[in-house]
């Protein structure tokens, strides 16, 4: 066997880059294989828009026998002429090793003598310069151009089987000149090394957390607890926020503290924010409590609601940067993130939430705003419903937080508790809150939603289910877990809304269809995208599925989108905002620190569709 050459590994040593000097065909990342075959061409690509620098028609100057052909020798700044071991060496039933790696760098015409060190790096050739480490091309493959440092040494790497030994090369740390370079990836918002917030603000909860993450760092109540001054001097817990005089109980274990005379109340009205200072208040504790780091270093992509003012965004806008200084800021509707997180930019969203069920038209990433469809048949009208059942059959709820005591009883018997002595003076509207837990508890186990349109006769041969309440009443529940839920697709049944004009969840989606342009409904019924905590009941997608197969045209083929994971579901807004906002295509959408000072809050209107 002929003595290694420089810069080429022996047969049988350790892969680099994937490309095998042994008998197994090494991968053709770039249809590059060399020698090429006679009459066949790389496939067409963005590294071989033009024929690579040293690719000359395969000359067979082997023997008769079928040897094969050296490439030619690869002049390489830094690195003596790469020599060919002689045809003699190389037996005519055995291959002769493929110099993959140049060939990778010959097809992207990369510029080798802007290397960060000034060399080129092929094999584990010694450096050029004796401070320097033996380095491999996979270092200068994973560190690109544009970053201005080098991989630290000694690190395992991409293809080499052993890591780098040597001494730490200079470069290595970045000079106190550098770092906001390093920060900012040249200067553009986002990149690889910036983290990225992404705020998604509902009606029921808040999401927050990193770009990049698969889930959010923080899911809390948007509903906040709010003491007023007088009654400030008394409480002295470290679960407040303060703002101007008022206290905030903000996120499940502050609120869920009995307090006298604490008000409950939500920030947003019907989906868009209502209340700045208790919205500031929620952004204050999501940056203190669960990010934990300052406003100043992350940009942030927030949800909002497809119908949001013009006047409502550039205030945001302009909180966003004037009070927590941010790097970058983006607004996207919930709807557009949506469909992002399930993998298409056109379709129908359906997202049946807590306070209303909407049907959102998306084509191409943009929202079709007149063809938004809304009804207030959700999660709160079901809370409602449930309610008015417990006061039908006489049972009361009664809130874990007045509860010291309970003993078990029979099914259906009256329950045996005893109540919490020296409970504080609570407000009505915490009270019901706590109620309204309980009743999502009871929603979220026993419901569910019939196959075909409710009939009494087969709800009645349905099984029941059996639920016990907090307070340690139990009994089964049969029809009624069937008929509470009908009022979201059919709500001619709902005792209290006879001859009203709302929409089942089915006439929502075909209404917002049929307002689109006729060219585009093929698309939107072929992704019809359900999302929202309240599409979690029980058989929801099922019989939105059917209804929707009996009301779509012939000619329409219908795809019904909806995520078997909760979190999926309840997250998805947030989910789409984490995939866009670490993607390398958005880093140039966001609006920057600078372009805000430039062009006042107005930016919002023309960077944010």
């Amino acid at each position: 066997m002929a003595p290694p050459v420089q810069g080429v590994r022996p047969k049988g040593s350790h892969t680099h880059l994937g490309a095998g000097l042994d008998e197994r065909p090494a991968p053709d990342w770039c249809g590059c294989r060399w020698p090429r075959p006679q009459g066949e061409e790389p496939a067409p690509g963005p590294g071989n828009a033009t024929p690579p620098l040293s690719h000359a028609p395969p000359v067979h100057l082997g023997p008769p026998g079928g040897g094969r052909a050296p490439p030619p020798p690869l002049l390489l700044k830094g690195a003596g002429p790469f020599k060919p071991p002689p045809l003699s060496a190389t037996p005519a039933n055995q291959r002769a090793p493929r110099w993959v790696a140049a060939d990778w760098l010959r097809s992207q015409r990369l510029c080798l003598h802007q290397h960060p060190r000034g060399h080129a790096l092929i094999g584990c050739a010694p450096s050029p310069i004796p401070s320097l480490p033996p380095l491999e091309l996979a270092d200068w493959l994973r560190f690109p151009l544009s970053r201005p440092r080098l991989p630290p040494p000694g690190r395992a790497l991409i293809g080499c089987a052993l890591p780098c030994q040597g001494p730490a090369h200079p470069g290595q740390a970045l000079s106190s000149a550098e770092p906001a370079a390093a920060a900012m990836s040249g200067g553009v918002y986002g990149g690889d090394e910036v983290g990225a917030l992404v705020f998604d603000i509902g009606s029921f909860s808040v999401r927050a957390g990193y770009a990049g993450e698969d889930c959010p760092k923080a899911d809390f109540p948007t509903t906040v607890g709010l003491l007023s001054p007088e009654d400030v001097a008394l409480e002295l817990d470290s679960d407040k926020d303060k703002k101007g005089g008022k206290v905030y109980y903000i996120d499940t274990n502050a609120l869920h503290v009995a307090r006298e005379g604490m008000e409950v109340l939500s920030p947003l009205k019907n989906g868009m924010i209502e209340d700045w200072e208790c919205f500031q208040a929620i952004l204050d504790h999501t940056y203190g409590k669960h990010v934990k780091s300052e406003p100043g270093l992350h940009p942030v992509l927030m949800s909002e609601a497809p119908w949001n003012t013009r006047a409502k965004r550039e205030k945001l806008t302009e909180l966003m940067f004037e009070h927590y200084n941010i790097p970058a800021f983006f607004l996207c509707k919930t709807a557009v993130l949506t469909a992002f997180a399930n993998g298409r930019s056109t379709g129908l969203v359906l997202d049946s939430g807590a306070t209303h069920t909407t049907a959102i038209p998306v084509h191409d990433g943009y929202i079709l705003q007149q063809g938004i469809v809304k009804s207030p048949l959700a999660g709160d009208f079901i809370s409602m419903q449930c309610r008015e059942l417990f006061q039908e059959m006489n049972i009361d709820i009664v809130p874990p937080y007045m509860i010291a005591a309970k003993e078990p009883v029979r099914e259906g018997a009256p329950p045996n508790w005893k109540k919490k002595e020296k409970l504080p003076q609570v407000s009505k509207s915490w009270h019901n809150f706590t109620c309204n837990e309980v009743i999502q508890d009871f929603q979220a186990s026993v419901l569910q939603v019939s196959d075909s349109p409710y009939d009494e006769q087969v709800a009645a041969q349905m099984p029941t289910v059996h639920y016990e309440m907090p307070n340690g009443y139990n009994t089964d529940y049969g029809a009624e877990r069937l008929r509470i839920p009908e009022g979201l697709f059919d709500p001619s049944n709902v005792k209290g809304l006879s001859g009203n004009t709302m929409l089942g969840v089915g006439h929502v989606v075909t209404t917002s269809i049929g307002m689109c342009d006729i060219d585009i409904r093929p698309g939107l019924y072929g992704s019809v995208i359900v999302t929202g905590g309240n599409t979690l009941l029980q058989g929801f997608t099922d019989r939105l599925n059917r209804e929707l197969s009996q009301k779509t045209p012939p000619s329409m083929r219908l795809k019904l989108i909806a995520s078997n994971s909760t979190m999926e579901r309840r997250f998805s807004p947030w989910i789409g905002g984490s995939i866009l906002a670490s993607l390398g295509t958005f880093q140039q959408m966001w609006i920057s620190k600078q372009e805000y000072e430039e062009g006042g809050k107005q930016c919002v209107e023309r960077k944010c569709p």
